[in-house]
């Protein structure tokens, strides 16, 4: 009897419940005033972010035993361990990176920082970087305690030189043959030729290409993996390890997202990015080709803004052997010499009642004046200035409707035919019917438990499959049908 009691207890003590998956979330250093990381913290910051993994992992690992590799716990074990070597791998280069400095060290008088310290991060007193509130208070009481001692904490102490800067490993080894000039190195190498110059551009660069491409897939990877586990997350609810792993999951990816939005911005990364020029067999067969853009677009496969581009290129060739009809629109009358004296007019006028006002709040301010009293100021100025704001209404209203009146006239879309305007009709009323099944549907799938909704979905969408291919092939006849006759030189070409 005590032996199954001892089995049981232990087998609740080893379960998957007696373990969170979900690790406490450790904000990102920052440089005061900016919404950059600093980047001689960073590497204190992912030292500690790779400690909490580590422990997190280790705390879950007889959880994954009795789960298996292959449930949810397991795979974000699996997932944890790729992160810590990417932190490994960033806490590598960060390291052999020149610009960064590690913050100096604290005077031994002082002993031990707190073991058990906040996790928020903020600017340490005394220039020794960044760190948590309890670091900061520590510091703080250390400082008075120099200072009420008569010590100077300030003094600078005798470290190591400088360490000299040297490129990362997997740039390989610097040109032999170099030019014999002089100039500044990129990226704080200090000083070298232009040849040393242009081989460390070229290298940073691919470094951000290599970064955008690795984010890129690690953002859809993460994507999937959340949608996967979207319904299990549904079954357990959120506060269990699952829903915890995928709200870690979810603010992970709103960081990767902001760091490739901000590598996007990069020139190289941008000329990368974008599509490549036509090869000979697409200029042979351009119609082809746009065929199977579109396609890959419907697929997912290529973005809305790249396929522009690809397409574009595609229909200059085509337009040169009259396959394509590219839009001519009338070019835009430009402001004549009295529309544009008006506009500085009003401008200046704007600037003037701009200014008064900024010197009448100033000088409320300076004598210590309410919100409400402010709020008062601005209406009776309003009010005081209501001649000069309407003139400045007037002008605008005037100019506006003489750039109207100059705008060249629209060009004119063909009359539907009677035929396709039924044909129109008769797509409408079936889509409309679609419509209310799906409608219905949703009523009846409400209270359902959930193997009666996918019962319900399948029968569905079997018994209106060939409604559905009937309302597409039917779509895309009057479409075509539709932009044969409407498109014309003067009017819009059919895009994506």
């Amino acid at each position: 009897m005590n032996k199954i009691i001892i089995a049981l207890f232990a087998s609740f003590l080893f379960s998957p419940f007696a373990y969170s998956v979900s690790e406490p979330e450790i904000p990102n250093p920052t440089d005061p005033g900016t919404s950059k990381p600093h980047p001689s913290n960073e590497l204190a910051h992912i030292e500690r972010l790779i400690a909490e993994k580590k422990e997190w992992a280790e705390r879950n690992r007889f959880s994954e035993e009795e789960s298996g590799p292959n449930s949810p716990l397991g795979q974000a074990l699996a997932r944890n361990e790729r992160e810590i070597k990417e932190l490994e791998a960033r806490l590598e280069s960060l390291t052999n990176r020149p610009e960064i400095e590690r913050p100096k060290p604290f005077p031994p008088h002082w002993g031990e920082p707190p073991a058990a310290q906040t996790k928020d991060m903020r600017p340490l007193p005394g220039g020794f970087g960044m760190g948590s509130s309890t670091l900061a208070r520590w510091i703080g009481e250390n400082l008075a305690k120099d200072k009420a001692d008569g010590k100077d904490p300030e003094k600078p102490e005798v470290g190591r030189p400088e360490p000299k800067p040297h490129f990362p490993a997997h740039w390989g080894r610097p040109p032999e043959i170099q030019l014999t000039d002089h100039v500044e190195l990129p990226a704080g190498f200090g000083m070298g030729s232009s040849t040393m110059a242009h081989w460390i551009k070229e290298n940073i660069a691919q470094d951000k290409i290599s970064e955008f491409r690795h984010l890129e897939k690690e953002i859809a990877e993460k994507k999937e993996w959340a949608e996967r586990n979207r319904f299990s997350e549904e079954e357990s609810g959120p506060n269990s390890p699952l829903g915890q792993a995928l709200a870690r999951n979810e603010r992970e990816l709103r960081g990767l997202e902001s760091r490739l939005n901000e590598l996007k911005k990069v020139p190289e990364v941008a000329k990368w990015g974008k599509p490549e020029v036509l090869t000979d067999k697409e200029k042979l067969d351009p119609r082809k080709f746009e065929g199977e853009v579109l396609k890959q677009v419907k697929e997912g496969k290529l973005s809305q803004e790249d396929a522009r581009k690809k397409l574009d290129s595609l229909r200059g060739e085509m337009e040169k052997r009259g396959e394509f009809k590219r839009p001519k629109r009338p070019q835009k009358p430009e402001l004549s010499s009295e529309v544009k004296n008006k506009l500085k007019d009003i401008k200046d006028m704007q600037d003037a009642l701009a200014k008064e006002m900024k010197t009448k709040l100033d000088g409320l301010k300076k004598d210590g004046a309410t919100r409400e009293e402010m709020r008062e100021a601005v209406h009776a100025f309003q009010k005081d200035n209501k001649n000069r704001l309407e003139d400045i209404r007037d002008l605008h209203k005037a100019i506006h409707d003489k750039i109207k009146e100059a705008r060249p006239p629209k060009p004119e879309r063909p009359e539907l035919t009677a035929d396709i305007k039924a044909k129109v009709e008769v797509l409408k009323e079936k889509q409309k019917e679609l419509h209310t099944a799906r409608k219905d549907l949703h009523e009846n799938l409400k209270d359902k438990s959930k193997e009666d909704r996918e019962a319900l979905i399948a029968d569905f969408k079997e018994a209106n499959k060939a409604k559905h291919e009937e309302i597409k092939t039917k779509a895309k006849e009057v479409k075509e049908e539709i932009r044969a006759l409407v498109e014309t030189e003067a009017t819009r070409t059919s895009d994506l």
